[in-house]
């Protein structure tokens, strides 16, 4: 085998590894999207009554089956990925048009790329992610109020809205 055999070979089979990982790493990640408390808010899933089994743990709100985690995490995939790809193709189609070959150019073109993935295009993929429902279940935003940061504290005395307990007054309880 020649050198561009194996590079082709190798490619492939990276590929063919990322596209067989996909499932298992999105459903990571979406497990853990459900399973974190953010700033002011968390992730629930909502169940219709008729995907419910009688006193499963995996039915509780702030966990997520792993067919459901999957099919979230893929609708994620695919929407950011053809998302980007339109974005990516605006971008590279300005740069032919200024049809600059500078090296600045191409690292404030990744930049911006970068700085629209995470800041526009992530949360509108987040947000379709949240209006969508799925078959049998749906993902829910959950805000926290004002008054549920008092809630009880957890075994590492944090609060169980996932937001710090208020500060005590000196010699007050």
């Amino acid at each position: 085998m020649d050198v561009t055999t194996v590079r082709v070979v190798c490619a492939v089979l990276a590929l063919a590894m990322m596209i067989l990982a996909l499932p298992f790493v999105m459903a990571w990640l979406v497990r853990m999207m459900i399973a974190k408390n953010f700033r002011g808010f968390h992730f629930e899933v909502a169940r219709c009554q008729a995907t419910q089994q009688s006193n499963h743990a995996l039915d509780l709100p702030r966990r997520i089956r792993y067919g459901e985690a999957v099919r979230v995490g893929w609708l994620f995939a695919w929407r950011s990925y053809a998302l980007s790809l339109l974005f990516a193709f605006i971008i590279y189609g300005i740069q032919l048009a200024v049809s600059a070959e500078s090296q600045l150019l191409s690292l404030v073109i990744f930049v911006v790329q970068a700085l629209m993935y995470l800041f526009l295009l992530s949360p509108w993929v987040v947000r379709m992610m949240v209006r969508k429902a799925f078959q049998g279940f749906r993902i829910r935003v959950v805000r926290y109020s004002s008054e549920s940061t008092t809630g009880a504290l957890n075994e590492r005395g944090r609060s169980n809205t996932g937001m710090h307990p208020p500060a005590q007054e000196p010699g007050g309880g």
